[in-house]
């Protein structure tokens, strides 16, 4: 459903960060970012603890 959509597009920006981050630390790749002014980014991370979660949804109760 969407959490798990959710939670694979999180995976995989953070995977692209992580990969991005060691690549611009290698040589020459360095420099090029040095003169450019390419920095290193934030991994995605949830700091709201009740978003984490997926509310619970009960259907077997009616209006």
């Amino acid at each position: 459903g969407t959490e798990n959509r959710i939670a694979v597009a999180r995976k995989d920006y953070n995977d692209a960060v992580g990969t991005y981050n060691a690549y611009i630390r290698k040589f020459p790749q360095v420099l090029t970012a040095k003169v450019t002014g390419a920095k290193a980014r934030d991994y995605f991370e949830v700091t709201n603890a009740a978003a984490k979660d997926a509310p619970t949804v009960d259907f077997t109760k009616r209006p």
